[in-house]
């Protein structure tokens, strides 16, 4: 059987297709071999090292590309250099790498376009989360993106040797040159290179056009809201900012020296994750604090700017043309997060920022006043003009300093051409403006035309035919540019205007709107306003650099609560201390909410678990002395990710949230993630407390060891199976002892999951490990008698896995040698393709399983968990439930190929128990001809497979789990079926189902958790699905009952018996109904009474 090209994830993500190799290609360093795109249509070697930087050339220029013997298969796209993300420190020092894309039918040589990706200098990364290439390459251009140093690492300005400053401008102009020296081999044009970057991408643009570093890199440039005379584009006091960096990390030293000493010894993650405030004095400066800089002329250093980078463009400017622009609502970004304090604040100082300098104060309040009545009408800054706030973010940072740019170039430079434009579009791809919760704003926001010329991983939701229009208009704009130095060149017959160039002293604007068409100048009176201030007042030396006021009077102005990132994120304030808790394990101090409502005590160590230790149940948690700070919300056990590999094996920890006003004790609901057994977290990417915790209770999320480290099973008493679920038992164990000291009852404590959590739980319920340590529980899309919650035979697939690792064996305890000495990422990239002949679920690999019994260790589950329910149940109150659309998930990646490999495959799983190859034949023809009739399995029967995958997967095991607690127990239980579709649907949205009514697998978790990972605005419908929701949650973790007689405001959910399942749909209404799908749920019930397995034999 070919094995399948994808492994299906019960969770959030999706990983790639195995890649195909594309031709290789000989560069300077050696051969290096790539892959080919999924589609076919291009070639993409990625991954590339194009310089080297590591610990000893921190701060430095970095040194040249290692070259290799053999060849270098360029296919590892998720290197990043270090950075703060929403999961934590990613990246790692070593992450010179470049991306080379190209067409694979396409005449050559071509084109090339070199694209510098933004992020405020402290974010981002050259790779496909947002800068896939597909859009561009269509068009017969070579895309290369690259990723460079960022914030302390990159921009580290001390003035010596060891620290001249503009590294990650350097690592810029390397990747320049790389591409000099080697795109040819790969078939483009080393005489037509553009130069193209957005935000802090398009400042590097412009600061590479001001460099004398740069001659004869790049023939044309594209400078997207950004430049590099914006006000935040320089670091003026570099030292100064040092010195901040190291009085945080707890040093108190100036001196270049000194600090270096510092800063190259200490480990990346603690420099990357120091970010001071800095006292910003009465000007309208930003938080940001590592910048490109003006370096000192310093022997045997190259550098990258000599001078104030207005000075370099008017000086010695280069003659190659050039396209300037900005978004119409660039300043939507930046006022995301502002409130009543926030907007007090920048109401205080000056409306215009430190690049500026005035004789008198008297003058530079009589300058101030202008702006105020411009934006203003004279009036104070408040929430209720806060869109005008918005309009000077625009216009100070990004659309005027790229037009006033432009104006020096056209008169420094005879017959260039330059271009400029006002991208004005609203579409569904304005994912900044949806992620900002301005979704409803016309106009676009800063970055809101990437996703224009990318096709970007990290907004996989359907393209509209006005957006494609747009896509179009955009991506042969820009790609005409690089090809011709004009967009619209006399042939190009596909678009609707020509784009005309600007002259001196007659700006003209191409207006990217809903039609394409020519304009004048898009804000005169901004514009006549700060060419106004900049022509008399700009700063034109670097030797009087920060107004006085910022050292002597510091405490003038309250500083600014939060850092403005130009880029894709916006990062949190800093937590406010909470009170100490007293545990077993000593005191530990967390932080409270931003809303102020409850306490956040996170990355608590509950067990402990290390290399030593690998597969095996987990070790009791560490103890301290003084106060544990319990407010790293980022810890991850080990898994793969669009980051590359993340987390860390010693992860075992667990979050606590209790609400700051309840009287106690509180109940307590513990929440077990999903992710297939192979992903996930308790963080709150996904899993924010606010919704919950609201109601009165306390919510507990943690970590479990997954993938192999979780789940080997090798039948020996070093590895017997089920780390993870023991994982689980010690959280849960943590908990019995620990929660009345948050306030939380022992003796109250619901453990609920969704997916592999909820098949977690079942497990739990199921296993005699468990006794006493929950009191009611809640399964949502999972059950452990689905076909996918257990593995039959473990050992043949470590042996698999030990075959992808260079080892033949299936000796349990060679396996076991073999794993415990391997790095723990080449362990999590090994992926396997079980032979089942199976559909689906072949593919995931390391599920719990059941135990041998070895001395002195506490099995987990030691049977089949459908006799584990019969013979020994608990007698808890439980809630079952599913989704009437759980399979639009796993048909969201499926292309006729697929489907048709389905048609040649078994269509039952490992749960089945056949008498023979006929009879095993004879039950799938039955159940093809049950959902397919007469049909195969195909393009146009997609949406029926969707149907099969919801029923065997998810609805018929939860259902059938239910009727045998109802059958061995006097417990209530309630069923439940999720239809209702709202804009929190995520993974719906994502897997491309958005207008199909219902609800997909995982489609109800954000009716229960505020998540990082979706922080659009909440419509007034979804809200009332949420309060719905978590009131019947909490009322079941609370009573055993989620609709009580008290509670007015829910309609009474019946609890099922033994003679009648009863059915709580969960709609735009709620209403009580009964069996949902009763044909295929009488056609499966009969299936598994004849067929179940009841044993391993």
């Amino acid at each position: 059987m070919k094995r399948r090209k994808y492994l299906v994830l019960f969770t959030l993500f999706l990983t790639n297709l195995v890649d195909q190799p594309a031709p290789e290609v000989v560069i300077e360093q050696g051969i290096l071999s790539g892959k080919i795109s999924p589609d076919g249509s291009f070639f993409e070697y990625v991954g590339i090292p194009y310089a080297t930087s590591n610990i000893n050339t921190r701060f430095k220029a970095p040194l040249p590309p290692p070259s290799w013997n053999g060849v270098f298969k360029a296919v590892e796209e998720t290197s990043m250099c270090p950075q703060a993300s929403i999961i934590g420190i990613i990246g790692s020092e070593d992450c010179l790498t470049i991306n080379v894309y190209i067409p694979a039918l396409a005449r050559k040589p071509l084109p090339v376009m070199v694209y510098v990706h933004g992020g405020a200098f402290v974010l981002g990364s050259g790779g496909k989360l947002l800068y896939a290439p597909d859009f561009l390459v269509k068009h017969d251009v070579i895309l290369v993106t690259f990723n460079y140093r960022l914030g302390a690492l990159g921009f580290m300005c001390l003035g010596i040797k060891d620290a001249p400053g503009n590294a990650g401008l350097k690592d810029q102009i390397a990747a320049l040159r790389w591409v000099k020296k080697n795109i040819a081999a790969f078939g483009g044009d080393v005489e037509n290179i553009t130069l193209f970057g957005q935000s802090a991408g398009g400042t590097s643009v412009s600061l590479l056009l001001a460099s004398e570093a740069t001659s004869g890199l790049f023939k044309k440039a594209i400078v997207m809201s950004g430049s590099a005379i914006s006000s935040w584009a320089i670091n003026r006091q570099p030292i100064w900012i040092a010195s901040l960096v190291a009085k945080e990390l707890g040093y108190n030293t100036d001196n270049p020296n000194e600090l270096y000493e510092i800063f190259s010894k200490i480990p990346f993650k603690e420099l990357v994750r120091a970010k001071p405030e800095k006292p910003l004095g009465k000007y309208l400066d930003t938080q940001l604090l590592h910048l490109p800089c003006i370096e000192k002329n310093i022997p045997d250093v190259e550098p990258a700017l000599t001078d104030l980078p207005y000075n370099l463009l008017t000086k010695k400017p280069k003659k190659i043309p050039v396209m300037y622009g900005s978004t119409s609502k660039e300043g939507l970004l930046i006022i995301s997060k502002d409130n009543e304090e926030t907007v007090s604040e920048r109401d205080s100082k000056y409306l215009f920022a430190s690049d500026l300098e005035f004789q008198t104060e008297e003058e530079a309040e009589k300058e101030d006043n202008k702006a105020r009545q411009l934006y203003f009408n004279g009036q104070r800054m408040s929430m209720n003009n806060i869109m005008n706030i918005s309009d000077l973010m625009s216009h100070l940072y990004f659309e005027i300093p790229p037009i006033l740019e432009s104006e020096i170039t056209l008169s420094t430079t005879a017959d260039v051409a330059v271009f400029n434009y006002y991208f004005n579009y609203s579409g569904g791809r304005n994912f900044l403006k949806y992620l900002t919760g301005f979704k409803n704003e016309t106009g676009a926001c800063h970055g809101d035309e990437l996703l224009y010329l990318f096709r970007g991983d990290l907004w996989p939701f359907p393209i509209s035919r006005k957006d494609k229009k747009m896509i179009d208009w955009m991506t042969k704009l820009w790609s005409n540019f690089a090809k011709y130095g004009d967009p619209t060149p006399e042939d190009a017959s596909d678009l609707p205007i020509k784009w005309v160039p600007s002259k001196r002293n007659d700006l003209k604007f191409l207006y990217i709107e809903d039609d394409l068409s020519m304009g004048t100048i898009p804000s005169p009176e901004a514009y006549r306003l700060w060419k106004y201030m900049y022509e008399k007042y700009r700063k034109l030396s670097v030797d009087r650099v920060f107004d006085d006021c910022i050292l002597r009077k510091p405490v003038v102005m309250k500083c600014r609560k939060y850092l403005v990132l130009f880029s894709l994120f916006v990062m949190n304030s800093a937590g406010q201390p909470v009170p100490n808790v007293t545990i077993k394990q000593g005191v530990l101090t967390g932080k409270i909410s931003k809303d102020g409502k409850f306490f956040e005590y996170v990355g608590i160590p509950y067990a402990t678990t290390n290399i030593s230790g690998r597969f095996q149940a987990p070790q009791p948690p560490p103890k301290w002395d003084g106060v544990f700070k319990a407010v790293d919300e980022f810890i991850q056990c080990s898994q793969p990710s669009a980051f590359g590999i993340v987390g860390t094996e010693d992860c075992l920890n667990i979050n606590v949230y209790a609400p700051t006003g309840a009287k106690g004790p509180l109940p307590v609901m513990v929440y077990i993630h999903g992710g297939a057994f192979l992903l996930g977290s308790g963080g709150k990417i996904l899993l924010g407390a606010d919704f919950l915790v609201k109601h009165d209770v306390i919510l507990v999320t943690f970590n479990y060891r997954l993938g192999i480290f979780g789940f080997l099973c090798l039948d020996i008493k070093e590895a017997p199976g089920n780390a993870g679920l023991k994982d689980q038992i010690a959280a849960l164990k943590w908990v019995q002892k620990n929660i009345a000291a948050f306030g939380g009852d022992p003796d109250n404590v619901t453990l609920f999951g969704h997916s592999a959590g909820a098949t977690s739980v079942s497990f739990l319920l199921a296993s005699k490990a468990t006794e006493g340590l929950f009191h009611k529980a809640i399964m949502q899309s999972g059950s452990s008698i689905a076909n996918w919650g257990l593995q039959l035979d473990p050992i043949m697939i470590a042996s698999e896995t030990a075959k992808e690792l260079g080892h033949d064996s299936k000796d349990p305890q060679e396996l076991y040698d073999i794993f415990a000495k391997t790095p723990y990422k080449e362990l999590i990239n090994v992926t396997v393709g079980k032979p089942l002949g199976q559909l689906l679920i072949s593919n995931l690999l390391h599920l719990p399983c059941i135990e041998k019994v070895f001395p002195d260790s506490e099995p987990v589950i030691t049977d089949l968990p459908i006799n584990l329910l019969k013979n020994a149940p608990k007698d808890i109150s439980v809630i079952y439930g599913s989704n009437d659309k759980e399979g639009l998930f796993f048909v969201s990646e499926v292309t006729n190929e697929t489907l048709a490999e389905n048609n040649k495959l078994k269509i039952t799983g490992s749960d089945f128990k056949f008498s023979s190859d006929l009879e095993t034949d004879e039950v799938t023809s039955k159940v093809k001809e049950f959902y397919f009739g007469k049909n195969t399995i195909s393009w146009e029967t997609r949406m029926i497979l969707s149907d099969f995958y919801t029923h065997l997967y998810f609805e018929m095991p939860v259902i059938m789990e239910s009727e045998m607690i109802l059958s061995q127990t006097n417990a209530s239980v309630y069923n439940y079926y999720f239809t209702y579709s709202g804009g929190r649907n995520m993974v719906k949205q994502i897997s491309g189902f958005r207008d199909v009514i219902g609800a997909c697998h995982g489609d109800d978790i954000l009716y229960f958790f505020q998540a990082y990972a979706w922080p659009f605005e909440i419509s007034e419908k979804d809200k009332i699905m949420i309060d719905w929701m978590t009131k019947m949650w909490t009322n079941f973790a609370k009573y055993g009952n989620p609709t009580p007689r008290f509670d007015e405001t829910l309609p009474t959910w019946k609890a099922s018996s033994k003679d009648n399942l009863n059915f709580l749909y969960i709609g735009d209404e709620l209403k009580m109904g009964s069996l949902p799908n009763e044909g295929p749920y009488t056609f499966w019930k009969d299936l598994y009474s004849k067929y179940r397995r009841t044993n391993l034999l």
